[in-house]
């Protein structure tokens, strides 16, 4: 359970106090967390074939054969080249994705009460009526002057969603022996993650393969963090605005 707070107040703090727990958002855009590592004892070719990484999912799957167009093209860009039989030197890359099942985030913020400018008050004004002489005439006479808004205290609002763990990863392993007895030899691996209200893999993965793009096949030496930028109609779920994750 994770809570999130815009503002201060005592309904949140004793809240706060009994909940404990963060979560972190995102400044505009969607944040992705992405790991790579490379076996420094091997050499991998260029040539691949990717294939599913996932025991219960098949490379003609529906949903396989759609996201894997998104993997290719970033290795088409890292320069690798996809190939039906890699051969001695070649690569099998393992894709495999999910989500993760949803967090409960709580997101609190005080709002202050206002009572509209509704009333006014009268007071009497003693107003000179001659040339400044004060032993001239004078006259009174009542002014209404109109009140604002006026401060009535303040709302605690408590409110809460539902957030997923999305993740994807690639790993390349030696061609030969996984194509013989599927034994793993690792050559490099990728993993990415994000976190959001939203498990639609279709709209996300392309997000997340487009922060990992420039670190396939390379080590970042620990997991790093990645702002992408959104499309204006992926701002909706939530993935974002300036202050939510898709």
């Amino acid at each position: 359970m994770t809570i999130k707070a815009k503002s201060g107040g005592l309904f949140l703090a004793v809240l706060l106090a009994l909940l404990a727990a963060g979560c972190a958002s995102g400044p505009g855009g969607m944040m992705v967390k992405v790991d790579a590592i490379v076996n420094p004892e091997v050499s991998g070719g260029r040539a691949y074939l990717l294939v599913s990484g996932m025991p219960n999912v098949q490379e003609n799957d529906l949903l396989f054969r759609e996201l894997s167009r998104y993997p290719e093209a970033a290795l088409d860009r890292a320069g690798y080249g996809p190939a039906g039989e890699p051969g001695p030197g070649g690569l099998a890359i393992l894709f495999s994705y999910g989500v993760g099942g949803a967090d409960t985030v709580y997101s609190g913020y005080d709002s202050p009460l206002y009572e509209p400018g509704l009333h006014s008050w009268a007071a009497p004004v003693v107003i000179p009526t001659g040339n400044g002489d004060p032993d001239g005439e004078f006259s009174s006479r009542i002014i209404v002057v109109p009140q604002g808004p006026v401060w009535r205290g303040g709302a605690s609002t408590l409110e809460s969603e539902e957030v997923f763990t999305r993740w994807f990863a690639l790993e390349a392993v030696a061609w030969e022996p996984w194509t013989r007895d599927r034994k793993k030899e690792p050559v490099w691996m990728v993993m990415v993650k994000s976190r959001g209200p939203s498990d639609d893999l279709r709209r996300l993965i392309p997000l997340m393969v487009r922060a990992a793009g420039p670190y396939l096949g390379k080590d970042t030496g620990g997991q790093v963090t990645v702002v992408i930028e959104l499309p204006k109609k992926t701002e909706s779920s939530g993935d974002v605005n300036p202050g939510t994750q898709p």
